[in-house]
């Protein structure tokens, strides 16, 4: 395999899931969007601290990109009630980055933080997200936010974070200034026996996508038969 960065064209759906996927489950989930539709990429998690036995490891990527799918990666959140700070969104950011690069997740893809049930807002939110983003950005990943129920900030508040190129909603349909999300959150399913949350990745208003990796001659092979847009099966560098 050779994984790529990869721009995931609008109009795609996938899954985020806290489940660790097989080559069986991969399979399912690819044959589940073969058939009906379904998921043609997953978001899979890296941990605040060490890693877990639930998060994303080597072999669990090996087994999303041989299925043919793409592949995000999020951060685990907090328990609700939690209070962020810079110094803390800087020591995430440094662990999301290390997890990423352990598994081989390829530089110029976007990284996730999820902002959901904080207890604090305004400064100190925004400070943690820019640290954060600043150290995934630091060793070559794009940073995205995931907008959640009680994430500290506004709309405007949200756009004017620095080092911030997507921004990724709820169900609820959280708003951002200016740009507004690139993926959108739906009512939790099941497919191939395993509970995810559908998401939608449509354009933002500036154009942003979110950019995944994703095995290259998986893309050039779905390009060639037209089934993603030309141009999608490309390396995307970092702004």
């Amino acid at each position: 395999m050779r994984p790529i960065a990869w721009t995931c064209p609008d109009g795609t759906w996938g899954v985020d899931c806290n489940t660790k996927l097989s080559d069986k489950t991969a399979a399912a989930m690819a044959t589940a969007h073969d058939a009906q539709h379904g998921p043609s990429f997953v978001v899979r998690y890296v941990s605040l601290g060490m890693p877990r036995p639930g998060d994303i490891t080597i072999d669990e990527v090996a087994s999303i990109l041989r299925a043919g799918l793409a592949l995000m990666l999020v951060q685990h959140c907090r328990l609700p009630g939690w209070t962020a700070t810079g110094m803390q969104g800087a020591a995430d950011g440094s662990s999301a980055a290390r997890q990423a690069a352990i598994v081989g997740y390829p530089q110029g893809c976007h990284i996730a933080v999820d902002m959901e049930g904080l207890a604090n807002s305004g400064s100190e939110v925004a400070d943690y997200i820019t640290q954060w983003a600043a150290a995934v950005r630091a060793v070559g990943y794009r940073a995205m936010v995931y907008v959640g129920y009680d994430a500290g900030l506004g709309a405007a508040e949200l756009y004017a974070i620095p080092g911030i190129d997507a921004y990724w909603s709820d169900m609820a349909g959280r708003q951002v200034a200016v740009r507004g999300c690139c993926m959108r959150q739906h009512a939790q399913t099941t497919i191939a026996g395993v509970p995810v949350d559908p998401d939608l990745v449509t354009a933002d208003a500036l154009g942003g996508l979110p950019v995944m990796m994703r095995d290259a001659d998986q893309a050039s092979g779905d390009a060639a038969d037209g089934h993603i847009a030309s141009g999608q099966d490309r390396v995307t560098p970092v702004a």
